[in-house]
């Protein structure tokens, strides 16, 4: 699929809200054109360029409030993403040390020592597991196929009734339907918010709407002056994912807005004016091919209302 067949264009609408000015609402466009994918990751950074704000004056709602009642072993629609591998890793080196014993001390496969070895040995190479992920992460990190780790640390528990009344509350809430990503990751540093959001276009397609509400940004009341007088920059990311057997192809869009400045950065980290970063890539679990790359002019990731 080419790139300009991609829906990519206004795909965001990040809207002031008329009644409560330091709230600005962040829609999804085009949902009937992203059916035919299955799947959409949007990740988007704001960083405020006055110094009297940092991130504690930024709230990504309602992202932070389900990572703090999680940090905080609160009931929440979100559960952490456990690392699976490791513990198949740890699997492996305890089946490898069963096997010794099996072959070379048979009689000694049920003690105390033996069960204590295995259990050392699972309990080891999961920790070894760690390790070893970094060291793919580190060699690969400047090739066309890279090893890394994995964007999302929680995903969406379950569907139950209550979560339809959820929706039905937002969607009072926001006078728009609203739309919960499957998987999710939201990201403070001292100056900035970064939510990363996995969107399964299955649920896309029970929306009977054009648009969904997918996060809101709020800015302490008091600093919202300058927070507008002075800008900020909001960096989005949207891929496009199609799924062939265990192969996800996909299609990266990133761009970048300060003020009137709109642009991107390119492979050496320069900026293009007026411009969207395009990447494709091949995806197999953790391990991405990254093909080729444009540089895409003239276009607009997101519209400001």
């Amino acid at each position: 699929m080419k790139y300009n067949k991609i829906p990519y264009e206004h795909i965001l609408n990040f809207i002031r809200n008329k009644k409560i000015n330091n709230i600005f609402d962040v829609i999804l466009t085009n949902l009937s054109k992203l059916k035919k994918f299955n799947s959409v990751e949007i990740s988007i950074f704001v960083y405020p360029i006055n110094r009297k704000l940092t991130s504690k004056n930024i709230k990504f709602n309602p992202f932070e409030e389900y990572v703090s009642d999680i940090l905080g072993e609160q009931k929440s629609i979100y559960i952490k993403i456990s690392e699976q591998f490791k513990n198949f890793f740890g699997l492996i080196l305890g089946f490898i040390i069963t096997l010794v014993f099996y072959i070379f001390k048979p009689s000694e496969l049920v003690s105390i020592e033996s069960v204590i070895s295995v259990f050392g040995a699972y309990l080891i190479g999961k920790e070894m597991w760690n390790d070893i992920e970094k060291a793919f992460i580190r060699i690969s990190k400047n090739l066309p196929v890279r090893y890394e780790k994995n964007n999302y640390a929680y995903k969406f528990e379950k569907y139950s009734i209550l979560t339809y009344y959820s929706y039905l509350a937002k969607k009072l809430r926001y006078g728009k339907t609203t739309l919960m990503p499957e998987k999710m990751n939201f990201i403070t540093q001292s100056n900035s918010q970064t939510v990363r959001m996995f969107f399964k276009t299955k649920t896309i397609k029970t929306l009977n709407s054009k648009s969904a509400h997918i996060l809101s940004v709020h800015i302490d009341p008091e600093l919202i002056k300058d927070f507008i007088d002075d800008g900020f920059m909001l960096s989005v990311r949207v891929t496009f994912n199609k799924k062939i057997l265990w192969i996800t192809k996909s299609y990266e869009f990133i761009q970048s807005y300060y003020n009137n400045l709109t642009g991107c950065l390119d492979e050496n980290g320069k900026w293009i004016d007026d411009a969207v970063f395009f990447r494709r890539l091949n995806n197999f679990r953790k391990i991405n091919h990254y093909i080729y790359s444009k540089i895409i002019d003239n276009k607009r990731l997101v519209q400001f209302i």
